[in-house]
């Protein structure tokens, strides 16, 4: 018996109707909130995370939400939907500005992409490969620095999960309900409210079976244009035609354009694509990679009469990943939506081999792992998130806080190192409520540093100003920064690049 967790005829009186996918369905949700939020709190924010960050932080403490505002680029935000960073304000009322309430949403997001993962697994499959559907899409780097964090991804995953069901029901020779009408609109107005290019990874799917079966095709014509799913198309677009002509051309250059450019030499920008598949992914691509040669070779995918229509869906849900790796700039996680094909043929195939295993000795290592995954990160402090160094040198010390010590970051210039002073700046205020004086090894002297004074130095900007003659006694380092006191005068040098002054005046 498979579960349908939406499914009316699996609910009585608000619960479930059988207590057995009730206590299985327990179990995934326990694995997946320790997953999702036993790490939640660690470390720091990183690049683009801070950036998000800070929009919504002056959405919150502005009132102003839309146009969102971004201090990075000094203007109006237009390049990403606003949801997610409205729902990070609401999180910053609630508990307060901080790492955690930054990416509890995301998180949330993630969380339930996790339940829907497992659902659609135990309903179409077995709920054994459902189980270990969840430990491959977990159990990898990605998953722990990359999805948990303040990033889109987890919309996406839910928005994909929301769909996929409307699919393999429509292959299966389903009719599809009002309900299905209405999760699909619900999935792609989360789609358009997190990346809206990637409507693509659903339309390719749709546009391959399409062409090959006519019953497909008119039912994919019904899905697509019900009323139901225009008007959450036009609700999920509903943030874009609000703006002008010039922030339209913002977001198709920031979500098109700019992942297509690649700035490095593109056989190390593939080599770092060919890591990423077959390390921070890891198992999870290994056994998905083995699997998917099983299904190449023929192996069952569903039931008989739609076997080879579902496996042609999957592997058209995969095959963007191909072009992806080949002409995008690397970044891990734009694989996470078509590698949910190497993680649903993975499961089954780990599923297959352990046939021997019941389905509740897989639901006892569910809560098992989830109680040491909550030990480990939260009574332990394993670390799956790290510190920004300079951070951790002001959590230790944190009577520097008071009077703000100056930040020495690396750059080439005073210009084209605008970008990290900018992130660095933003990351302090987040995380301790003040700005601090940000500069390079050129500039730092024009913070009139005296000597015996203290400063925190990047690890390039350390060996720079120690290569001009700088003498410098190091107190700590921590993670490519470093605490320093001053023991002589800044040379000349240090006051040499080019003025920036616009910069740091900003807001």
């Amino acid at each position: 018996m498979k579960l349908g967790l939406f499914s009316s005829s699996r609910w009585k009186a608000g619960g479930f109707a059988d207590s057995a996918h009730f206590r299985a369905f327990l179990a995934a949700a326990l694995f997946a909130a320790a997953a999702c939020f036993s790490h939640v709190h660690q470390g720091s924010l990183w690049v683009d995370s801070v950036r998000y960050a800070h929009i919504a932080h002056l959405a919150e403490q502005s009132g102003t939400w839309f146009p969102l505002y971004d201090e990075f680029k000094d203007a109006q935000y237009h390049n990403k939907p606003p949801l997610l960073l409205w729902l990070v304000a609401i999180s910053y009322k609630c508990f307060g500005v901080s790492s955690f309430s930054a990416r509890l949403p995301a998180a949330i997001f993630v969380f339930c992409g996790l339940l829907l993962l497992w659902k659609v697994v135990a309903r179409y499959y077995s709920h054994r490969a459902a189980y270990v559907a969840l430990f491959l899409f977990c159990a990898n780097r990605v998953f722990l620095r990359g999805i948990i964090d303040l990033n889109f991804e987890g919309m996406i995953l839910c928005a994909a999960l929301l769909c996929l069901p409307r699919f393999l029901n429509a292959i299966r020779g389903e009719a599809l309900s009002q309900r299905d009408l209405l999760l699909f609109g619900c999935g792609l107005l989360l789609l358009l409210q997190s990346k809206p290019p990637y409507i693509f990874f659903l339309l390719f799917p749709m546009l391959v079976l399409g062409a090959i079966d006519a019953r497909l095709r008119d039912s994919f014509v019904k899905l697509a244009t019900s009323k139901i799913t225009i008007g959450f198309f036009l609700l999920g677009l509903s943030w874009l035609l609000l703006s002008g002509k010039v922030e339209i051309q913002r977001m198709l250059s920031n979500q098109i354009a700019h992942p297509l450019t690649i700035e490095k030499n593109y056989w190390t920008n593939l080599s770092r694509w060919m890591r990423a598949v077959f390390l921070e992914f890891a198992p999870l691509s290994w056994v998905g990679l083995l699997a998917l040669r099983a299904q190449l070779r023929g192996a069952p995918c569903g039931p008989a009469a739609s076997a080879r229509l579902e496996r042609i869906f999957y592997l058209a849900w995969l095959a963007p990943a191909a072009g992806v790796i080949l002409l995008v700039e690397h970044q891990s996680r734009y694989l996470i939506l078509p590698f949910l094909t190497l993680t649903i043929f993975g499961a089954n195939y780990l599923a297959a081999l352990c046939s021997r295993v019941r389905s509740r000795h897989f639901a006892v290592f569910c809560k098992g792992s989830s109680v040491a995954c909550f030990a480990a990160f939260c009574v332990f402090g394993l670390r799956a998130h790290t510190d920004n160094g300079a951070v951790s040198i002001l959590r230790k010390h944190p009577e520097l806080v008071g009077s703000p010590v100056a930040v020495c970051v690396r750059g080439e210039d005073n210009i084209s190192s605008k970008p990290t002073r900018k992130r660095m700046i933003m990351l302090l205020e987040l995380e301790f409520a003040q700005k601090f004086p940000v500069a390079m090894y050129q500039t730092i002297g024009r913070q009139k540093i005296a000597p015996g004074s203290v400063f925190i130095a990047e690890k390039e900007c350390l060996r720079l100003l120690t290569e001009h003659s700088t003498i410098l006694t190091v107190l700590e380092s921590k993670r490519g920064f470093s605490l320093v006191r001053l023991d002589s005068e800044l040379p000349e040098i240090t006051r040499s690049g080019e003025d920036d002054s616009a910069f740091h005046a900003y807001h």
